[in-house]
């Protein structure tokens, strides 16, 4: 009985609405990352079930294995119901969400951020919300690279049931597409890039797919991913996902300026990170980080407020990178070249 009702309650919301579809084997898949192991069979006899109690669940039968999408307009059914402070929730979550999801992933999403309105105007509290409530990106808003939708499915699936992915991918600057089996490990999420973390067939190491250089990608079903002996948040401790360039636990000394002092305290770089102040309020920090394109970037962000005192490799290449800027705006710009006419 506990076995059917979790089928029975589980499969409405794992059906998309139109114009999306999810087939008899993708059910299987996705009910299995559950923990709710059925065969395709008892899946299909459940959705025909459901079909003859719901007239909005559309069966399309024109090729096997059949394929299910709720109608668009279709009223939203919860287990339990929303409830104003449930609705609140989600609105901030979309708010948020919209400046690193992909427009895809937002769209299958869009009934239930319809339906947190409807609460929260039926509660009297939706236009005070959108009153009250702004969300700003930190620095520059880039726009989301374009991301196919099929493939995104695909890999969310890879991921949720460990599955391996074949994978059609564009290196940047490569001037042809390769195709790679891959073990998807991770999602990471860095501003409004995803980042497929995955082993590549015959490499152990981990390598970083964007999905927006993802041409197509399908789950081969039956192939399980290798998974074993990967940490995640290692691999975040390391660097990896911040473009690693040099040690992954490097000894940062840095004399802060102190107009910049209370900003960098804020946030600090890492938990043994440590600082003694000067008698004319400047600071001297310590911490462990790994050595990353990001860490660069933000070091050369504060310009003249920051100092690298050590290790001399990283201060060298500190100085070498900013004297280059400093020699280009030295002189008046170039003209941009003039394309070759036809």
């Amino acid at each position: 009985m506990t076995g059917t009702a979790d089928l029975r309650l589980s499969l409405p919301t794992l059906i998309p609405r139109e114009p999306h579809r999810v087939s008899t084997t993708e059910l299987v898949r996705l009910l299995a990352a559950q923990g709710i192991r059925r065969t395709a069979r008892a899946v299909q006899k459940a959705c025909a079930a459901l079909e003859r109690d719901q007239p909005d669940l559309r069966c399309i039968d024109t090729s096997k294995p059949f394929q299910w999408s709720w109608r668009k307009d279709a009223p939203t059914r919860e287990f339990p119901p929303m409830n104003a402070h449930a609705a609140l929730t989600l609105k901030l979550a979309f708010e948020y969400a919209r400046y690193w999801l992909p427009p895809a992933t937002l769209e299958h999403l869009r009934h239930q951020q319809r339906r947190a309105d409807e609460v929260l105007e039926s509660a009297g509290l939706l236009r005070a919300w959108r009153r009250k409530l702004r969300v700003l990106p930190r620095g520059i808003e880039p726009v989301p690279p374009a991301i196919d939708e099929a493939t995104l499915r695909a890999v969310y699936e890879g991921l949720l049931t460990e599955e391996r992915i074949l994978v059609t991918y564009r290196r940047w600057r490569a001037a042809s597409d390769e195709r790679y089996e891959v073990s998807p490990l991770a999602l990471v999420v860095r501003g409004s890039i995803l980042t497929l973390v995955a082993r590549v067939e015959g490499k152990p190491e981990p390598r970083h797919l964007h999905l927006h250089r993802m041409r197509s990608a399908e789950v081969v079903s039956g192939r399980r991913a290798d998974v074993q002996g990967f940490d995640l948040d290692a691999h975040i401790r390391d660097g990896r996902p911040g473009f690693l360039l040099g040690d992954p636990k490097l000894a940062l000394r840095l004399r802060v300026h102190s107009d910049a002092l209370p900003t960098v305290l804020e946030q600090p770089l890492a938990p043994d990170q440590r600082l003694s102040v000067d008698d004319d309020g400047h600071g001297v920090l310590e911490a462990t980080v790994a050595d990353t394109l990001d860490l660069r970037g933000w070091l050369k962000s504060y310009g003249p407020k920051l100092e690298v005192l050590g290790p001399s490799a990283l201060r060298e290449a500190v100085a070498r990178e900013l004297d280059e800027a400093a020699r280009m705006y030295r002189v008046a710009p170039r003209a941009p070249r003039r394309a070759p006419r036809k």
